[in-house]
């Protein structure tokens, strides 16, 4: 598990090299997707709350917009 910066940096250099290959970036973003809900799943999100409120907060309005979509991939989502 690498630091959600080291993540980040990955991810936007992956995007860079695949922007002229929509397939790879549709493929890299279901990637991400798919990390983002075991991070919720496995409760890893708990840790980053600590280390990075941030990218928590960024990630949860992420899935609240999508919300229908991520409930479609397998995730719990409640209302406090």
């Amino acid at each position: 598990m690498g630091s959600v910066s080291q993540k980040h940096f990955c991810y936007t250099i992956q995007l860079f090299i695949y922007m002229k290959d929509m397939k790879k970036i549709a493929q890299l973003i279901e990637q991400m997707e798919s990390e983002l809900s075991n991070m919720y799943h496995t409760h890893e999100v708990l840790m980053w709350l600590k280390e990075d409120p941030e990218y928590v907060q960024a990630t949860l309005a992420s899935v609240m917009s999508e919300r229908a979509y991520f409930i479609s991939l397998g995730m719990i989502i409640g209302e406090a």
